[in-house]
């Protein structure tokens, strides 16, 4: 039984992968923007660095490369594409040929999210990662990477990518409440960028601020694989963090299943 399951949930992730690939406009349009919002990265700490030399405890070229590595993590773990699309087959009744399938709609979904990320990881590496090495080979710094940073590394980006999906999930489950909730799934994606540092390091920001920020999940969706890269294992208490980081997931796990039980009491599956 638990064999059959997983087979399809391995077809319903290489379905969207195949999905993904068939427009191929929108996967070279992404590719475009994404350079763009490396070229644009770029001028705009040139010019905020014109006549200073540190940030916060960042120089000119830490910043550029958290930024490069921060954006590449947060193309891993955000999922507000899926937000949308949950919102709009709820709203369209598309949901229901979901919902007769004998599978669990949470897992499936998080499956052909996974098959999604698959299609656009090389595109987020190309963008990101290679002009980071670039940055870094052409200013002379050293890589400060080994085999136990890039484990530690992937297994937090993991647990982001969790993280990540379980949230917009319940966002996407606001639909059942809301008639259109697209604007919340709008605003969460401008405030989640902020909150998991994709745009500024966490710890620029000081005193209460700072502290509420560091116990945040959302910590895990960008900056903190950033501060792992950068700072390595003497400043950060990793397990300390790796406890915290499961324990959010737990929490979501619980709260994602109950607010999905609560909202298909509450559905009504008309036509679709």
């Amino acid at each position: 039984m638990f064999a059959k399951e997983k087979i399809k949930y391995q077809e319903s992730m290489v379905m969207a992968i195949k999905t993904a690939f068939t427009y191929r406009g929108n996967l070279i349009v992404n590719i475009f923007m994404r350079f763009i919002v490396v070229l644009l990265s770029l001028f705009l700490w040139r010019a905020i660095y014109k006549g200073t030399s540190i940030i916060g405890s960042y120089s000119f070229y830490e910043m550029v490369i958290y930024t490069f590595f921060a954006n590449f993590v947060y193309g891993l773990v955000n999922f507000d594409d899926f937000s949308y699309d949950m919102a709009n087959n709820i709203l369209y009744g598309q949901i229901n040929t979901y919902l007769l399938r004998p599978v669990s709609f949470i897992d499936i979904s998080f499956f052909e999210c996974i098959g999604n990320k698959f299609v656009y990881f090389p595109v987020d590496f190309f963008a990101y990662i290679i002009p980071l090495c670039i940055f870094n080979i052409s200013n002379g710094l050293e890589a400060s990477m080994n085999i136990y940073k890039v484990i530690v590394i992937i297994v937090f980006i993991a647990g982001g990518v969790l993280i990540g999906f379980l949230i917009s999930f319940v966002l996407g489950c606001l639909t059942f409440y809301m008639e259109n909730p697209s604007i919340v799934i709008y605003i969460k994606g401008e405030i989640f960028a902020l909150l998991s540092g994709s745009i500024l390091p966490l710890d620029i920001f000081s005193g209460w601020i700072k502290s509420i920020l560091e116990v945040l999940p959302t910590k895990y969706m960008g900056y903190y694989q950033c501060l792992i890269y950068l700072k390595g294992w003497g400043e950060l208490n990793i397990f300390k963090d790796f406890l915290m980081m499961t324990a959010w997931m737990i929490v979501l796990m619980i709260i994602t299943k109950r607010l999905w039980n609560k909202a298909l009491s509450k559905h009504i599956a008309n036509g679709g």
